[in-house]
């Protein structure tokens, strides 16, 4: 992909996440949020995990650490359904 899409996604990314962020603090909207965090993870997982499979093997676990992420955000909507 050409470099200025890469910047524009890697920012628009991260604007999401503090709005779905942002959602989450303020218990606004939280079931939402917790689905929208759920679709965004997951699709930046996929998208990167086919895109740049040598992601999956950084030491800092910059795609391994959403495999333990996805169950907990699953989790909380079960959790946060039964309050």
């Amino acid at each position: 992909i050409p470099e200025w899409l890469g910047w524009a996604l890697g920012y628009g990314g991260s604007a999401a996440d503090a709005m779905i962020g942002a959602m989450l603090l303020g218990n606004w909207r939280a079931r939402l949020a917790g689905e929208l965090l759920l679709a965004l993870v997951l699709g930046y997982t996929l998208v990167l995990g086919i895109g740049m499979p040598g992601l999956w093997l950084d030491p800092w676990g910059g795609l391994a650490k959403n495999l333990a992420i996805l169950p907990a955000i699953l989790a909380w909507r079960v959790i946060d359904d039964r309050r």
